[in-house]
């Protein structure tokens, strides 16, 4: 009976025992199953949290990085266009000739209908219309100074030949360069002016003696000295990056050979910069870094390439837009750029585009110059740019949209 009891007993425990074990079982299972479940729901959350990398162009649309750009240059951060347009602020609407940044938070601009000034970080933001004594029918270029002037070169209400002004943006004086000064451009630190004079008269007038020289002035228009008799066309412009260096071009056209000068106006030394057709010349503050756009001599095939200050290319941009379409940062190794999405291969470059045979739709892009690499800031190509600069501490980008005719401020 013993063993009987015994054997039953024994029976009845491991039947008891094998339920408890299928219990445990499915508890560790349904625990096992719950723990991939919460892994995967968690997985798929971080997945979709993650930012898209957006740190440089697509293929064949980006500028990637040039063979000959130094691989070591440091890599923007990046960042989504919807982080920046939520930062894209209308400052100014209306038919704008020209614009300045002011200070840190002050832009001013000339209308057809006077001079304005505002307050972008004010709201609502108001313009200040300022008397002048003057109105402009065209602003042909303003260059500030960095030191509280602007150099503006215009045609006045009522007049047919460009003349030059000194506006004092604090005191809001205008002085008048002669009229027979051609061109003009700031020096370095903005403390004097270089300036091409020539009272060559349109037509020969026999007997009439002909003055024409390079110059310069200081910032109030005094202490003028000739460095140079020189001959050159009417229509001449002048560049002042570096102390050394004077850059002379002419107006660019795709039709016509042209060469770029530079002038050291402490030795009075020429010599020839660069060649081609089509030049346009856009350096940064410290000439360490210049834009040059060319063309092959019928005016195509246009190129855009990155230059030191002895001309040697330090890279070339596959998508391609115009140098005064970017602004060079003053702090930071950055170029900021409107870049078409469509850059025509068959126009005459630039005189097609100046002479406002097409429209160009474009995307704002900051690059940086050491590795080429780019970012979108504004990816929706929805602008034609017409002068673009940054405000003093480079915390916005301003530029005027003349397809709106709006002038935008960009939070950097």
């Amino acid at each position: 009976m013993w063993h009987l009891s015994a054997a039953g007993v024994s029976l009845k425990y491991i039947l008891g025992m094998n339920k408890k074990i299928i219990l445990i079982l499915i508890i560790v299972l349904v625990v096992i199953a719950l723990g991939v479940a919460a892994y995967f729901i968690f997985r798929n959350q971080k997945i979709s949290e993650e930012p898209i990398p957006s740190a440089s162009l697509p293929t064949g649309v980006g500028f990637g990085i040039s063979p000959s750009a130094s691989p070591s240059g440091s890599v923007l951060p990046s960042a989504g266009p919807s982080d920046f347009v939520s930062s894209l602020h209308v400052i100014a609407s209306g038919q704008i000739l020209a614009f300045w940044p002011a200070s840190t938070t002050t832009v001013q601009y000339f209308t057809s209908e006077g001079f304005y000034e505002v307050d972008y970080t004010r709201t609502p933001i108001e313009p200040e219309k300022k008397d002048l004594g003057i109105t402009f029918s065209n602003v042909l270029s303003v260059e500030p100074s960095g030191v509280g002037k602007v150099l503006i070169k215009y045609v006045a209400s009522g007049g047919t030949q460009p003349a030059y002004s000194v506006l004092d943006i604090v005191t809001k004086e205008l002085k008048n360069l002669d009229l027979n000064v051609k061109s003009a451009a700031w020096s370095p630190d903005g403390q004097n002016i270089i300036f091409y004079y020539s009272d060559s008269p349109i037509y020969y007038q026999e007997g009439v003696t002909e003055q024409q020289y390079l110059g310069q002035m200081n910032k109030d228009l005094a202490k003028k000295k000739t460095l140079i008799n020189f001959q050159a066309a009417s229509d001449i412009q002048l560049s002042w990056p570096t102390t050394t260096a004077v850059y002379i071009s002419q107006k660019p056209s795709g039709y016509a050979q042209q060469t770029v000068l530079s002038f050291d106006p402490k030795n009075i030394i020429f010599k020839p910069f660069v060649e081609g057709n089509g030049l346009i010349l856009k350096w940064n503050d410290t000439a360490s870094y210049g834009l040059l756009f060319s063309t092959s001599d019928t005016g195509k095939a246009p190129t855009l390439k990155l230059i030191n200050k002895e001309a040697i290319v330090i890279g070339a941009f596959p998508k391609l837009t115009l140098p005064e379409k970017c602004v060079f940062s003053r702090k930071a190794a950055i170029l900021y750029c409107a870049v078409p999405t469509d850059f025509s291969l068959t126009a005459v470059w630039p005189d097609d585009y100046y002479q406002a045979a097409f429209n160009l739709e474009e995307a704002i892009y900051q690059i940086n110059p050491e590795s080429l690499e780019a970012q979108p800031l504004v990816s929706s190509a929805i602008f034609e740019i017409s002068g673009i600069d940054l405000n003093q501490d480079e915390s916005a980008l301003i530029f005027y949209d003349k397809t709106s005719q709006k002038l935008y401020g960009l939070e950097l």
